[in-house]
C-alpha cells in the first residue's frame, strides 16, 4: 500500500511539474524540448505550441478562480457582514421573572426575551409555562402555551388551588413547534421559581416579593404577592423592600427604576453601567455575583448620599451571566435592598479572520464537502 501511494504521488508530483516547465517554457525552451524528449506527444513545434496555449489558458482560468474566491472571502464578510444566530436570553432575577395577580384560584407570569448573541436586542419567541407541584419539577400538573410572538410574555394561570405552593419552568423557543428552546426553572440560578396560591386577587405587583432572605435572623417565609407579612417582618428590622416604581413618599427608603447597560470595548474589556433611584438621598452599593462561581462582590460608590445612583463595572468578562442587586441606605440609618436582577454581557465579535474561517466552512458545506 505504501509502495502505491509513494508512485501515485511520484506520478502526480511529475505531471504537475512536466505542466508548470510547458506553461513557462520559452521557444527556444520549446525547440530544445523537442529535440531531448520522445515521448511521442508533439510531432512539431505547432503542436507544442497549441498545447502550451491551452494550458496557459486552463492555468490562468483556475487563478483567476481561485483569486476570486480568495478576495470574496476576504471582503465579503466587510460588505456583508452575516448576522448570527439568536440565542435565546431569558433574564431570570428575582426582578426580571415576575409572578403578579396572585390570588386562590389564579396567577399570572411575566417574563422577557432577549438575544445574547446580538447584543441582548429584544427577540419574539413563543413561550410555554409548566406548572409542577414539587420543587424537584416531578409532578407536572399543566402545560400553558403562549404561542403568539411576543418580547415580553404575560401568561396567565388558571385553575390554582388556594394554599398549594406552585413550581415553574419556563420554555421560549423561536419555532412554534418549541425546536431548540431555552428554558429557566429557577430564580438567580438557584431558588425554584414558586409562588403561594392565596388571598383575593391582588394588584398587579412591578416585583416579585417572594424571597426567603434573612437579616438580622428575621426569617421571611413564602407569602403571596400583597407582601405584607414580608414587609412588616423586613421593617421591624430598619429594610425595606424595592419596587420599579416611585411611591409616595411615606418617610420610608425605597429603590425603584433599576437599569443596567453594557458596552463591549475590543474583545475581552466589557463595561458595565447599573443605575437606581432612591425616593430619600442614601448611600451606594452593589452586590454582585458571576453564574459560575456564586461569589458576591461588593462595591460601594464614595458619591455621597444622593437619590439618583449609579455604579461602573469594568472587571465583568464577556459573554457572562451575572445577578446583582443594589442596597442604599439613608441619614437616619434604614436600608433599601432591591430583588436580584440579571444580565449577561456582550459576546465578542468575531475577528476577520474568524469570519473568513466561518464563510469559508460555510462555502465548503454548502458545495456538500
Amino acid at each position: 500500500m505504501g509502495k502505491k501511494f509513494k508512485k501515485a504521488l511520484t506520478f502526480c508530483y511529475g505531471k504537475s511539474r512536466d505542466c508548470v516547465e510547458i506553461i513557462f517554457q520559452s521557444p527556444a525552451s520549446n525547440q530544445l524540448r523537442l529535440q531531448k524528449k520522445s515521448d511521442g506527444r508533439f510531432g512539431s513545434y505547432i503542436q507544442l505550441k497549441k498545447y502550451q496555449k491551452r494550458l496557459r489558458k486552463t492555468a490562468l482560468r483556475v487563478f483567476l478562480a481561485l483569486i476570486f474566491v480568495f478576495v470574496g472571502i476576504i471582503v465579503g464578510p466587510a460588505i456583508f457582514v452575516p448576522e448570527r444566530e439568536a440565542e435565546i436570553y431569558i433574564p431570570s432575577g428575582k426582578g426580571d421573572i415576575l409572578i403578579s395577580n396572585v390570588s386562590k384560584s389564579q396567577a399570572s407570569v411575566v417574563f422577557k426575551t432577549l438575544d445574547s448573541a446580538n447584543g441582548n436586542k429584544p427577540l419574539a419567541t413563543v413561550a410555554d409555562v409548566e406548572v409542577f407541584s414539587d420543587s424537584q419539577l416531578q409532578k407536572f400538573l399543566k402545560k400553558i402555551e403562549a404561542r403568539e410572538y411576543a418580547v415580553t410574555h404575560i401568561v396567565p394561570l388558571d385553575g390554582l388551588e388556594e394554599g398549594k405552593t406552585y413550581y415553574l419552568k419556563i420554555k421560549a423557543s423561536e419555532d412554534k413547534n418549541m425546536e431548540n428552546s431555552k428554558e429557566v426553572n429557577s430564580w438567580g440560578g438557584s431558588d425554584p421559581i414558586k409562588f403561594l396560591a392565596m388571598g383575593d386577587v391582588a394588584p398587579v405587583c412591578p416585583t416579585p416579593i417572594f424571597a426567603s432572605e434573612t437579616k438580622k435572623d428575621n426569617s421571611v417565609g413564602e407569602m403571596d404577592m400583597t407582601g405584607e407579612k414580608i414587609s412588616s417582618s423586613l421593617e421591624e428590622s430598619g429594610i425595606f423592600l424595592a419596587s420599579s416604581v416611585k411611591s409616595e413618599d411615606d418617610g420610608k427608603m425605597r429603590i425603584f427604576a433599576v437599569e443596567n447597560e453594557n458596552y463591549l470595548h475590543g474583545r475581552e474589556k466589557v463595561q458595565t453601567i447599573i443605575s437606581w433611584e432612591t425616593n430619600l438621598p442614601g448611600d451606594c452599593v452593589l452586590i454582585y455575583r458571576d453564574e459560575e462561581n456564586g461569589k458576591e462582590n461588593e462595591v460601594k460608590s464614595s458619591s455621597g448620599m444622593m437619590e439618583k445612583h449609579m455604579v461602573v463595572l469594568t472587571t465583568l468578562k464577556p459573554g457572562t451571566v451575572y445577578y446583582f442587586k443594589v442596597k442604599s441606605q439613608g441619614k437616619s440609618g434604614e436600608i433599601a435592598v432591591s430583588d436580584e436582577y440579571s444580565l449577561r454581557t456582550p459576546r465578542a465579535k468575531d475577528t476577520m479572520l474568524e469570519m473568513v474561517g466561518n464563510n469559508f466552512k460555510s462555502l465548503v458545506r454548502q458545495i456538500g464537502f
